[in-house]
């Protein structure tokens, strides 16, 4: 496939994928639903905190992990959606600049890189915060969760 085939494809298919996100609502940190998932995750975080035992001072200490972690997560998706926006942009362009889409790409790449590092470093923080055990238990916890979100997913894709 030519250069020209690849690009119209991409094009199309960023267009129809920005063409879902236009529907959609934006969802605003005070709105009802907001605060209804930002209480079920508080009680969530509480109730895995009684599972693994927590001391005051792990609570504190995984507490304060958790909001610097949501600053920096928060700054990384923005950047992130920034550049897909810069990257549709110049896809769009009838006289496209090639070097600019591989560019952005890149820088892309590079910040999906970095998201991807600082959850690591913020894993290794709550290893050095739990006893072993509790980072296990931890472990298990977020396996469970995901196997959940998987199946809700899957019951979700077979009722469509």
């Amino acid at each position: 496939m030519n250069i020209k085939n690849t690009t119209y494809v991409a094009a199309v298919t960023l267009l129809i994928s920005w063409a879902s996100l236009a529907n959609a609502q934006p969802w605003e940190k005070d709105s009802s639903e907001g605060k209804a998932f930002r209480e079920r995750m508080e009680k969530r975080i509480a109730e895995v905190h009684k599972e693994l035992g927590l001391n005051s001072d792990q609570e504190k200490k995984l507490e304060a992990r958790r909001k610097e972690h949501r600053e920096k997560m928060k700054v990384l998706y923005e950047n992130i959606k920034v550049k897909k926006k810069d990257l549709g942009e110049e896809l769009q362009k009838a006289e496209m600049d090639e070097n600019r889409v591989r560019t952005i790409h890149e820088e892309l790449k590079e910040l999906k890189a970095e998201k991807e590092d600082y959850r690591l470093e913020g894993i290794l923080e709550v290893r050095e915060i739990l006893t072993p055990e509790q980072f296990s238990k931890f472990m298990q916890i977020k396996e469970e969760h995901k196997a959940k979100r998987r199946e809700k997913f899957r019951g979700f894709m077979e009722n469509k």
